[in-house]
């Protein structure tokens, strides 16, 4: 199931990419190695409640998706990732059958983070970590993201 989850978020990160030539330079299923924004990532998969019943575990898996506009908030960048924001929050809403034809997905939260720090990128030596302005954006849905397993 999470590898459903994490498919259907970076289908509707590419096609967003895809729809929105310069939006986003890269996408990538998981956190990467190296950072050039704009790009955006599964950053995490998240099962926050797994109800079990007589007919087994019902799982509603979250996906995170980090999209990362620049290394500071100007007015420039700040504007462009709220374009980016919306834009793709609004890709998901008409797309909302990406993840199957019995599954609705939908944005259920985008938080701004100024100051971002990837902790798993290690700095260049004698070098601090590298802040980046992002927004964390929540994927949720039903059907397939909910499915008695």
């Amino acid at each position: 199931m999470r590898a459903a989850v994490r498919s259907a978020a970076i289908d509707l990160l590419n096609g967003y990419k895809d729809a929105n030539p310069g939006s986003l330079l890269q996408t990538y299923h998981a956190r990467p190695a190296t950072i050039s924004p704009p790009s955006a990532f599964v950053d995490a998969i998240d099962e926050p409640a797994i109800t079990w019943t007589n007919a087994g575990a019902q799982r509603a898996p979250l996906a995170r998706i980090r999209i990362v506009r620049g290394t500071f908030s100007s007015g420039d960048v700040a504007e462009a990732n709220d374009a980016v924001v919306d834009g793709f929050i609004d890709y998901v809403r008409a797309n909302f059958h990406a993840a199957g034809p019995n599954t609705i997905v939908v944005v259920t939260a985008a938080e701004d983070e100024d100051g971002w720090i990837p902790e798993w990128i290690e700095p260049p030596s004698g070098q601090a970590a590298r802040a980046y302005y992002s927004t964390l954006v929540t994927l949720s849905g039903e059907g397939l993201f909910a499915a008695l397993v």
